[in-house]
Parts: C-alpha cells; structure tokens; sequence
C-alpha cells in the first residue's frame, strides 16, 4: 500500500562507500556492522572488489545462511536489499515459484544483476559487478 519508497541513497553526512556496506549487515545479517565494515568498505574503495561481490558473501556466507529465514522472508530481504524497496504481490509470487523451482542461490543472482541493484549501487558510488553460478 501507498508510493514506493525510492532508491535508497547514502546519508550525505556518511562516507557513501561504507554506507553501502552497513546497509548490507543492516538488511541481510539484521544486525549493526562489526570490524568487517573497514575491510568491505576498503575493498570496493580500492576496486578490489564489487557491490555483487560483497553482497554475495553475506546473502550466501554463513551467518546469514544460519539465521534459517523463511523463503517468504529471504525474497523481502532480496528486495529491500537489492531493489530498494518491499515486494509487490505479483513479484513476490513470481520469486517465491522460482525458489521453489531453483535454489537461494539462482534467485540471489536474479536480484543482483538487476538494473534496480545496480541504480543502487551508482547512487553509492560503487561498482556493479555480477554474480555467475557454478
């Protein structure tokens, strides 16, 4: 219900870069960052790494896969994440049948070589990049 929310972007009074990388322990690991923020935050300075690498080591590291969320609850995390925004009914729909098709891993890519990921990551400052699967 009502107007979706629009790209999220970095506070201007937060470095953009590291702001990227509290938004990934915010929104997948649900928690705030720890030391790993300096080390993500320093990589994608340094172009070392990118926006889907970084993304892939929480949505598909360890912490994140033992929280044990539902698949309803890992599609909104996709979303809010990776598109800025809630789900809408229709998608949400169309991601949970993928999920049930497929695996976390495949739905996780479709999100992070979207368009939507990448606006975000321009808005930070940051590089793309692009998750392929094994």
């Amino acid at each position: 219900p009502g107007t979706p929310t629009p790209t999220p972007g970095p506070n201007p009074e937060q470095d953009p870069v590291e702001a990227f990388v509290e938004r990934m322990y915010t929104l997948v690991l649900n928690r705030p960052a720890d030391s790993g923020l300096a080390y993500w935050t320093g990589q994608l300075k340094d172009r070392v790494t990118t926006g889907a690498d970084v993304a892939k080591d929480f949505v598909l590291g360890p912490e994140f896969v033992g929280r044990g969320v539902t698949d309803e609850a890992f599609v909104e995390i996709m979303y809010q994440t990776f598109f800025g925004r809630p789900g809408d009914a229709g998608g949400a729909a169309y991601w949970l049948g993928e999920l049930s098709r497929t695996s976390r891993e495949t739905v996780f890519a479709g999100f992070v070589n979207s368009t939507e990921f990448g606006d975000i990551c321009e808005a930070y400052g940051i590089i793309q990049g692009t998750v392929t699967l094994e």
